[in-house]
């Protein structure tokens, strides 16, 4: 699978998750199912843009703190320190990449059917 058919993937899976979000907060609030649906759909794409943007942030700096902590204690040197963190971070960026390339083979079948599942229980499954 290539990084764009993985990014793209990816970027779905997260924007169905948002718009599930918000079905989910504006059910009480919008009481015509379609019109909730059109309006939950169409808030969750700026929140995509942001959490993709967070999560970029969030993960490089955890993964360039990470590998930087575990190897101060061992390399004296502070050229070679910060030649070891980058090392270190672009094999763990692999890693993920690898990662995440297995994930998205399956998870877009669960997500469909979790999500089938959510909005059934959500809007046509008869109340308690």
């Amino acid at each position: 699978m290539s990084s764009e058919t993985l990014s793209t993937t990816l970027s779905v899976l997260l924007y169905i998750a948002i718009t599930l979000g918000a079905l989910t907060f504006l059910r009480d609030k919008i009481k015509n199912t379609l019109l909730c649906i059109i309006v939950a759909a169409g808030v969750a794409y700026p929140l995509l843009l942001l959490a993709k943007v967070a999560l970029f942030i969030v993960l490089a700096g955890l993964i360039g703190y990470g590998s930087y902590t575990l190897i101060k204690d061992h390399i004296e040197s502070l050229p070679l320190r910060l030649l070891a963190t980058v090392v270190i971070s672009i094999a763990t960026y692999f890693l993920f990449k690898l990662l995440f390339a297995l994930i998205a083979w399956l998870l877009p079948a669960i997500l469909l059917v979790l999500s089938v599942i959510f909005v059934y229980r959500l809007f046509f499954a008869p109340k308690n």
